[in-house]
């Protein structure tokens, strides 16, 4: 039974102006709500990427590893990932894969035999994301899934993919396929990053503008040429696809001595193959930094012995397994290296055809009998390597710096300059040298900040001195 209160409470009156009242805060809710759905889209419309992954359904475990590495950073707010498993039951299959299409930021395409001889996928989606990427800028990403002749295939092989070694992910242990993913993924993550932290240009199609002739402009943009030492980071490893696989078949036979002039990229190689050698890799370790002693002893910690005596670093060799990469040869002499070690080092090569090893040196050591030269112990049992300049298209993409978005490409009269800055051996152009590619177009971006300044000075003291 109600009491009397609250039959007060409850009178028709009482209820109408409580209803009244629960529907203004019903609107007030849903005013919020609408908000919070504006703000949401809006992040997903200009900040959150979409992605688009194009591939064979044969090759549907390894687009599932590559979807698990990407979902790592949607909460985060970096992207969306579609796919084609996203379609419903009932709907229209290819209109969806249009849109989606259309919509994307980024495209992916999972390289495979399977994937260049799919009918949809060459007629329908591979011509309409070179239609995007080259009138709105679509970044395109291959990604060499299986073994298959993608450099005949003229419109892929203009396209810089991954993994950047050329070894594709089936052909890697399944941890390290797992983290060439993870390191796209978190590229990508940088790359958005960068686009969404730069302040936004007023471009038109193409969408990566030449370098502005302003010198106004220059003090925004980031200089991407900085590198004057090796690089270790894949994403700023351009070119040397041909040589790392070839360097990788020679170690299928033996030990390397890999030659070549200074500032040529041989450091920078050794880090690449460093990366992409499927085992233990001790190194690179280099006569710049180190002492030999110090050296041996690594060595020997690192495949597992302790250290005591040369005898355990002999020991340690014998039973080891790994890649051991040695820089900067050259200098082993000023450092503690020996005739009797270079003998070490051969009688364990000798015996343990398990341990390989790669000795990078300047030219001028060839006539060092003491390491590789004829008469020395190295000489004949490390293959010889020679380690050359760019080729052309190599040489354009460093300059193209695909590892900083954002920052605009040069005209192509001046891009035509700084080659011919950097044709090596001059006068010959025998090709183009990387370290002089880079310092090029280093002051020559730095130069836009003040236009009396004397790039082209700057570039040839620099040459003077290092080379």
């Amino acid at each position: 039974m109600i009491s009397t209160s609250c039959q007060d409470f409850f009178t028709p009156r009482a209820v109408q102006r409580g209803c009244a009242v629960l529907r203004r805060g019903f609107r007030v809710f849903r005013g919020i709500y609408l908000i919070i759905d504006i703000l949401i889209l809006i992040w997903y419309k200009f900040f959150m990427k979409k992605i688009f992954i194009s591939y064979a359904h044969k090759d549907e475990k390894w687009k599932n590893r590559l979807v698990k590495q990407l979902k790592v950073l949607e909460p985060e707010g970096f992207c969306d990932i579609w796919e084609d498993r996203k379609i419903r039951i009932g709907d229209d299959w290819k209109p969806e894969i249009e849109t989606a299409l259309n919509e994307s930021d980024i495209a992916i395409l999972m390289v495979s035999a399977d994937f260049l001889v799919s009918n949809f996928i060459r007629t329908e989606e591979v011509p309409r994301i070179l239609e995007r990427r080259k009138s709105e800028g679509l970044l395109v990403i291959p990604v060499f899934v299986k073994p298959c002749p993608w450099e005949r295939v003229e419109w892929l092989s203009k396209i810089q993919g991954e993994p950047l070694d050329g070894k594709t992910l089936a052909e890697r242990s399944r941890d390290k396929a797992e983290r060439v993913l993870a390191d796209l993924a978190g590229t990508i993550a940088g790359r958005i990053q960068a686009d969404a932290q730069k302040p936004r240009m007023d471009v038109s199609p193409p969408p990566v503008q030449p370098v502005p002739q302003s010198p106004s402009t220059a003090g925004h943009m980031e200089n991407p040429f900085t590198d004057t030492m090796a690089i270790r980071d894949a994403v700023r490893f351009i070119g040397r696809k041909s040589e790392l696989r070839r360097l990788e078949q020679m170690l299928r036979g033996g030990s390397v001595s890999l030659q070549g002039d200074h500032k040529i990229g041989k450091s920078s190689l050794l880090w690449k193959l460093a990366g992409a050698w499927e085992g233990t890799v001790i190194g690179p370790l280099s006569f710049q930094t180190k002492h030999w002693d110090e050296m041996v002893e690594e060595i020997t910690v690192k495949s597992g012995k302790s250290y005591k005596s040369h005898r355990d670093f002999r020991n340690a060799l014998l039973d080891s397994r790994a890649l051991v990469l040695l820089d900067e040869m050259e200098l082993g002499p000023e450092k503690g290296l020996n005739h009797n070690d270079c003998s070490l080092l051969r009688g364990c090569l000798e015996e343990n055809r398990e341990l390989k090893i790669v000795i990078a040196s300047r030219k001028a050591v060839l006539k060092d009998a003491r390491f590789v030269g004829v008469g020395s112990p190295l000489y004949n049992i490390c293959l010889p390597f020679l380690l050359g300049p760019f080729e052309e298209a190599d040489a354009r993409h460093l300059l193209a710096h695909p590892w900083a978005a954002g920052v605009p490409m040069f005209e192509a009269e001046i891009e035509e300059e700084l080659l011919s800055l950097a044709i090596y051996p001059p006068p010959k152009n025998q090709g183009y040298h990387p370290y002089l590619i880079q310092r090029a177009a280093y002051h020559r971006l730095e130069a836009l900040s003040d236009p009396a300044c004397d790039w082209k000075s700057l570039f040839l003291q620099d040459k003077e001195q290092q080379l």
